[in-house]
């Protein structure tokens, strides 16, 4: 596996600051949750996602993908100190399905996930 690659290094900076600036806010009305475990969306299941009564920040669908996700969300839940940040970040990912899939190119990118073979 090679070493991420900063996207600055390619673009030089005007047309890196368009790529930033074209890059349009999502509407929250058009935003959706999805479960934190199995990511179906409200719409997939005709009901609101729950959240974490506890931290807020994980978004369930069904009482078994909370009690699935409670061994690794035990360790963040309710935590001091960055569970506020955390919680925007998560949320602001999950409730973006624009910005998650530039996250995931992002992620292809600098990982060389396009090889194949």
């Amino acid at each position: 596996m090679s070493a991420p690659v900063d996207i600055s290094m390619l673009l030089d900076d005007e047309a890196l600051f368009q790529l930033i600036a074209s890059v349009k806010k999502f509407p929250a009305k058009e935003c959706t949750r999805c479960c934190t475990m199995c990511s179906k969306q409200e719409k997939d299941i005709g009901r609101p996602i729950q959240r974490c009564s506890k931290c807020h920040g994980a978004f369930y669908c069904s009482k078994e993908c909370q009690t699935l996700d409670w061994s690794g969300h035990k360790e963040i839940c309710g935590a001091p100190g960055t569970t506020k940040r955390l919680h925007k970040l998560a949320t602001n990912l999950v409730l973006c399905p624009t910005l998650l899939i530039q996250l995931q190119s992002c992620c292809m990118l600098a990982f060389d996930l396009l090889k194949l073979g």
